[in-house]
């Protein structure tokens, strides 16, 4: 019995996300590299990332973070387009460097939503939170610029 109470507490703080998390809200995406970049620095860091409301665009490759360090909160939801480029031929390699970089539940949302195209899609929080953990608290809040 005394063994089953560790298990549950453990479970418990498994998913509770510090203060100094990462909070992604209102966040409209910008430069891929730089959201690139930024994701690497997470990935090396460990730092937590809360989704607490609007990813878009670029902001997204946060979802290729492994699990155990993403939360989503109730109010976060994802919008998702092709890559935006002058160059043609880049948004086309950019687009689908992006794709792959998704982790394959996001690939087949996209997938089953018409694609990686100029047109915005919106994948809803009951979706994401199908897959992501829930986070529990932390009240440290990022907002990007627009």
């Amino acid at each position: 019995m005394g063994q089953n109470r560790f298990v549950v507490a453990a479970l418990a703080l498994a998913f509770v996300v510090p203060a100094s998390a990462k909070t992604i809200n209102r966040d409209l995406g910008g430069n891929l590299r730089e959201y690139h970049h930024d994701r690497l620095a997470l990935l090396a860091s460990g730092e937590p990332v809360r989704f607490g409301g609007q990813c878009g665009s670029a902001c997204t490759i946060y979802l290729a973070l492994p699990l155990n360090q993403t939360c989503i909160t109730r109010l976060a939801w994802f919008q998702f387009h092709a890559a935006d480029d002058p160059d043609q031929a880049e948004a086309i390699r950019s687009t689908a460097w992006l794709y792959n970089e998704y982790p394959w539940w996001v690939r087949k949302w996209i997938d089953r939503n018409g694609g990686l195209t100029e047109r915005i899609i919106t994948m809803s929080n009951a979706y994401a939170a199908k897959y992501l953990n829930r986070c529990r608290n932390g009240t440290y809040s990022h907002t990007r610029r627009t």
